[in-house]
C-alpha cells in the first residue's frame, strides 16, 4: 500500500450509523409522548395525588434525560474531533502528494538530462555535476515526502481507534440509559393517575406550544400559525424555545434572527471556548451578527448578510470548503469572500451556509452522507428562503468554494434551483447528478489548481470534477498573483478576500453582475 493511502480513506462506516443513531433518541421522544399524555389526563380529571405523583416520576425522568444529553454531547464532541482530524490529515496527505507528484517529474526531467551525452561536456574531473546535486537534492525530498505520508497513514490509524473507543463507550451508555426504567415509568403514570378526587384543585397550565406538533408542520404552515399569534406569544417563545423557533423554516428570518440571540446567551458561557467565538456570539447577542439557523451541537450555523428590502434583488447563497468550522466564522474565515460580494453588491442578501460537520473531499465521497447534506441545502431554500415573498421570486445564485461546490451539486439532486451556479475551486458533482435546465453554470480557480491533480491519481479515478466538465461549467482561469505558486496555496487562496484573491473575486463579481443584467 502506498504511503499515505491508508489517510485518504473515507470515514469509518459505523461512524454515520452510530451517529444518526445518538441523534434520533427515539426513547426520548416516547418519554415527552407520556409526559404529554399524563399532564393532560390530571387537567382532565383534576386529581391532586394524581400531579404528585407525575411530578414525583419526572424527576428520575429528567436525571436520565440529562445524562443521556450529556452522552450525545460527549459522542458528538468525539465525531467531531474524529472528522476534524481526518479532514486535516487528508488535507496534508493531499498537499504532499502533489509535492511529491511535481518532485517526481522534476527528477525525471533532470534524469533525462543528465542522460543526454552532451551533459558530460562540460563535466570537471573530480567535481560533481551541478545537476547531479539537483537529483540528490530531490531525492532527499521525496524520502522526507515518504516518511510524512507514512506518519499520517500511522496517525489514521491511531484517530480511527480512539474514535472507535469514544464511540463505542457512548453506545453502552446509552443502552444502559435507554434501556432503564423506560416501560416501568410508563406503567407508573398509569398507576398514578387513578388518585381520589379533590375539590379546589387547579390544573397547572398548558406549555404554551406543542413543540412536536408545529415540528411536524410545512413551512407554509409554520408561518400561518406564526403570524396568528400576538407579539406577546412570539417574544415567549423566542426566549422559551430560542433554539426551536431560531432553525423553524416558515418563521421570519427577523424573528429567527432574534431567538438566535437568545441562543447565542446561552453559549457564551461554554466552557473552553476561545475569544474569537466568544466575540462572535456577542456580536450575534448585540445584532451585529444575524444568524438564521444555529444549533451548535449539531453543527449548524448559517449567517445573513444584508438587510431584506424594497431595493433588495438577488440572492446569493455561499457553501465554504473543506473543513470549514464554528471556528471559521467566528475568526471571519469562513465570510472572506460573502464579505466582498456583500461590499459589491448592497442590493443582494447572501446566505453564509453550513448546515453539517465540517467537510472534506473524501467525507462526499459517502453517498448517503452527501445526500443527507444535499437535501438539508434544498430544504432550507424551500423552507426558509423560498416561503419568504419577499426574496423568494428573485434571482438564486450559488456559489460553492471547494467541497461545498459538490454539497451545491447535491442539493439539486434533491429539488433545488439556482438561476445560476458558480464553483469557485469546485470538487465534483455526484454521481447521477445532471446540469438543472434553466441554470448557469461556470468554474472559476487558478491555473493549476490543487484539485486539477485529482486526475493524476488512480483513487480518484472516476470522480465527475467540475474543471472535467467545461461543456457544462464555463471555465475561468485567472493567474495567480504569486508567480510560482505551488498547488495547495492557489486553491486556499480562492477562499480569501481581494488582498490576496483580487483576481478570481474580479471574475466572481463579474458573474454576478450578468446575473443582474
Amino acid at each position: 500500500m502506498d504511503a499515505g493511502s491508508r489517510v485518504l480513506r473515507g470515514e469509518m462506516d459505523w461512524v454515520a450509523s452510530v451517529a444518526q443513531k445518538i441523534s434520533r433518541l427515539d426513547e426520548l421522544q416516547e418519554t415527552m409522548a407520556w409526559l404529554r399524555r399524563g399532564i393532560a389526563h390530571v387537567q382532565a380529571a383534576g386529581e391532586a395525588r394524581a400531579l404528585t405523583a407525575l411530578l414525583a416520576a419526572c424527576r428520575p425522568l429528567e436525571t436520565r434525560a440529562q445524562q443521556i444529553a450529556d452522552v450525545r454531547l460527549a459522542a458528538g464532541q468525539a465525531l467531531q474531533r474524529y472528522s476534524g482530524q481526518v479532514a486535516s490529515m487528508q488535507f496534508e496527505a493531499r498537499m504532499f502528494m502533489s509535492r511529491r507528484l511535481d518532485a517526481e517529474a522534476e527528477r525525471a526531467r533532470t534524469a533525462n538530462r543528465i542522460a543526454d551525452p552532451d551533459f558530460w561536456g562540460d563535466a570537471v574531473v573530480g567535481q560533481a555535476h551541478p545537476l547531479q546535486q539537483n537529483l540528490e537534492e530531490i531525492d532527499a525530498s521525496l524520502r522526507m515526502i515518504e516518511r510524512r505520508l507514512s506518519e499520517l497513514d500511522h496517525q489514521r490509524t491511531r484517530a480511527d481507534a480512539e474514535c472507535a473507543a469514544a464511540i463505542h463507550a457512548c453506545t453502552a451508555d446509552l443502552n444502559r440509559l435507554c434501556g432503564a426504567g423506560g416501560a416501568g415509568g410508563a406503567s407508573g403514570a398509569g398507576g398514578a393517575t387513578g388518585g381520589a378526587q379533590t375539590v379546589g384543585f387547579r390544573a397547572p397550565e398548558l406549555p404554551p406550544v406543542d413543540i412536536l406538533t408545529i415540528a411536524l408542520m410545512s413551512p407554509e404552515q409554520v408561518g400561518d400559525w406564526w403570524k396568528g399569534l400576538s407579539q406577546a406569544e412570539r417574544d415567549r417563545l423566542q426566549h422559551q424555545y430560542s433554539l426551536f423557533v431560531g432553525n423553524l423554516d416558515g418563521v421570519p428570518f427577523e424573528d429567527r434572527i432574534e431567538a438566535n440571540a437568545v441562543t447565542a446567551k446561552r453559549y457564551i458561557d461554554d466552557d473552553g471556548i476561545s475569544a474569537a467565538e466568544k466575540q462572535y456570539w456577542q456580536q450575534v447577542i448585540d445584532g451585529e451578527v444575524q444568524l438564521v439557523v444555529l444549533d451548535k451541537q449539531r453543527y449548524r450555523i448559517v449567517e445573513m448578510l444584508g438587510e431584506i428590502g424594497p431595493d433588495t434583488s438577488q440572492v446569493i447563497t455561499y457553501v465554504p470548503g473543506t473543513t470549514t468550522r464554528l471556528e471559521d466564522f467566528a475568526n471571519g474565515d469562513a465570510k472572506r469572500v460573502p464579505v466582498h460580494l456583500e461590499e459589491q453588491y448592497s442590493d443582494a442578501i447572501i446566505f453564509v451556509y453550513k448546515d453539517f460537520p465540517s467537510v472534506g473531499w473524501a467525507d462526499n465521497l459517502d453517498e448517503a452522507g452527501l445526500a443527507r447534506r444535499g437535501e438539508q441545502l434544498a430544504a432550507f431554500g424551500a423552507g426558509a428562503i423560498g416561503t419568504d415573498a419577499r426574496i423568494s421570486d428573485l434571482p438564486q445564485t450559488a456559489v460553492g468554494y471547494s467541497a461545498g461546490m459538490t454539497v451545491v451539486a447535491a442539493s439539486e439532486m434533491h429539488g433545488a434551483a439556482f438561476d445560476r451556479v458558480v464553483s469557485l475551486g469546485g470538487s465534483y458533482v455526484p454521481d447521477g447528478w445532471t446540469p438543472r435546465s434553466g441554470t448557469e453554470y461556470s468554474d472559476i480557480r487558478y491555473d493549476g489548481d490543487l484539485l486539477n491533480a485529482l486526475d493524476e491519481y488512480p483513487q480518484f479515478e472516476g470522480l465527475n470534477t467540475i474543471h472535467g466538465m467545461p461543456e457544462i461549467f464555463t471555465p475561468f482561469h485567472p493567474e495567480s498573483p504569486i508567480p510560482g505558486e505551488s498547488r495547495p496555496d492557489k486553491h486556499g487562496r480562492l477562499g480569501k478576500g481581494p488582498e490576496a484573491n483580487e483576481p478570481a473575486l474580479d471574475l466572481l463579481v463579474d458573474e454576478l453582475k450578468l446575473e443582474q443584467s
